[in-house]
């Protein structure tokens, strides 16, 4: 039977996932949108510069400009948060390789790797073959039954894949600006992913005092933070611990609620952009850069020869003179 932390962490991460997919085609309806009027405002604004026109103070005014250049500079700011947020997705996926590689493995099993360490750790890492790895330590301060525990605890995290989980939401929080709650979203989140597994292992086990025996344990013995990789980590959070002896329950009502409300915003603001005619549109927006490009290059080469011709002039100029200087006076 599936436990009702079970549910809610499986809940919460379709709903991350549909974040971000209502996120990236909000993105992209903004490009095919906004991009072009922001280009085009750009154009207009270099032409009446380049003209020299009057009318560069009433365009800079108005409210098609301002419209379409705020926008263009908030789709800028959106689309480097999500590139670096790919960014550091793509390289902590990288770094996890490397540091896992550089494990020293003394020991493989059907169901884990232990690799020499005298921290305290415990994790699941892999995306799509998710392997589970225990320090030697472990086996050191923890009993059997205790290891046993901790060992279900991580299988749980194998079978339902939640490395490539965990990646998914840190990645939501890597490819959107800053927001309320955000941090507190993500570490929520890993609390219901925690809990969720310690209720199926107590279960199975019949008995909770193993998983919060070995999480006392691992407190006891100064466990270090978790290696900064993309895995579903033994983490010790008090919250955890507390949820599981009975004395505090998850309150997610703040996740949930900051949660739906992003999910709504985006898909309205998604639908209404779609719909949207107050930026400005552009059928031929290549054709016009390459005309406003030669136009320039034109008005480069007109100013060079106007230059040119006024050098020129002034050259003529000083070498008359000189030669007027050095005619004798009758």
């Amino acid at each position: 039977m599936k436990h009702k932390y079970y549910i809610q962490k499986n809940f919460f991460f379709i709903l991350g996932l549909s974040i971000i997919g209502i996120y990236l085609l909000f993105l992209f309806i903004s490009v095919t949108k906004v991009l072009p009027g922001f280009i085009m405002q750009l154009i207009f604004l270099g032409e009446e510069v380049a003209n020299s026109s009057p009318n560069c103070i009433s365009l800079l005014t108005s409210f098609n400009f301002l419209l379409n250049i705020s926008a263009g500079v908030i789709l800028f700011i959106l689309l480097t948060y999500a590139f670096l947020g790919i960014k550091k997705t793509l390289r902590l996926i990288l770094n996890s390789r490397k540091i896992i590689a550089l494990l020293k493995i003394i020991k493989k099993t059907g169901t884990y790797h232990v690799f020499r360490s005298e921290d305290a750790r415990v994790f699941t890492a892999g995306l799509f073959h998710p392997q589970i790895y225990l320090s030697q330590k472990l086996f050191e301060i923890l009993t059997p039954y205790e290891l046993q525990a901790v060992i279900l605890h991580e299988q749980v995290h194998q079978r339902n894949f939640d490395p490539l989980k965990d990646i998914v939401i840190q990645t939501l929080f890597f490819i959107t600006p800053p927001f309320p709650y955000k941090k507190e979203l993500l570490s929520k989140y890993r609390i219901i992913a925690e809990v969720a597994c310690d209720e199926i292992v107590k279960n199975k086990l019949r008995s909770q005092k193993p998983i919060v025996m070995a999480i006392v344990e691992l407190m006891k013995a100064g466990a270090l933070n978790p290696f900064p990789i993309a895995a579903a980590n033994f983490t010790l959070q008090n919250e955890r611990l507390q949820v599981l002896v009975g004395k505090a329950k998850l309150k997610n009502i703040k996740l949930l609620g900051v949660s739906t409300v992003a999910l709504v915003f985006l898909s309205i603001s998604s639908f209404y952009l779609s719909k949207s005619q107050l930026f400005f549109e552009c059928d031929h927006l290549f054709k016009c850069i390459a005309i406003f490009m030669n136009e320039l290059s034109h008005n480069r080469m007109n100013d060079k020869k106007v230059l040119f011709f006024h050098y020129a002039d002034s050259a003529e100029r000083c070498v008359s003179d000189a030669v007027s200087l050095e005619q004798p006076k009758e």
